[in-house]
């Protein structure tokens, strides 16, 4: 038998933000799949692309990523050749580059990533998600 219950935004902030954040995680995950890459891998592929050339330690600073999270996760692009390894002036830090195979991973998934998000702004409404953005990036402050 099927439930009539929806989804409740607690009062908890935290707790919100949690389950907004699945909710959404999964409809891109959703749109990426058939590029075969899921919201985070895109995440990271698209910040490395930015960068040109990233340190973990960068990476981990723009994503707001613990180091330990980070390192497993690159290493699957790595597995994947999606990203390579770059060599740094101080040979114990970890840069990454992304690798033909990896931008034309980008490549592929980036409509569809492009149709996820025009998706969840018209849902939202442009000027909704443009008032957001300043109070989401203020709570960014609390992890520093």
């Amino acid at each position: 038998m099927g439930t009539t219950a929806k989804p409740h935004l607690p009062e908890c902030v935290c707790g919100t933000l949690r389950q907004v954040t699945r909710a959404v995680t999964q409809l891109y995950d959703d749109a990426l799949r058939p590029a075969g890459l899921r919201a985070m891998q895109f995440h990271m592929l698209s910040t490395v692309r930015h960068l040109g050339k990233a340190s973990l330690t960068d990476l981990a600073v723009i994503m707001t990523l613990d180091q330990t999270t980070l390192t497993r996760s690159m290493a699957i692009l790595e597995k994947q050749k999606w990203v390579e390894r770059k060599p740094q002036t101080d040979k114990r830090k970890k840069a990454y580059a992304l690798t033909r195979r990896g931008l034309a991973k980008l490549d592929k998934a980036t409509p569809l990533w492009q149709q996820a998000q025009q998706h969840v702004i018209q849902h939202m409404g442009t000027g909704a998600w443009t008032n957001a953005r300043a109070p989401l990036a203020a709570l960014l402050d609390l992890s520093s």
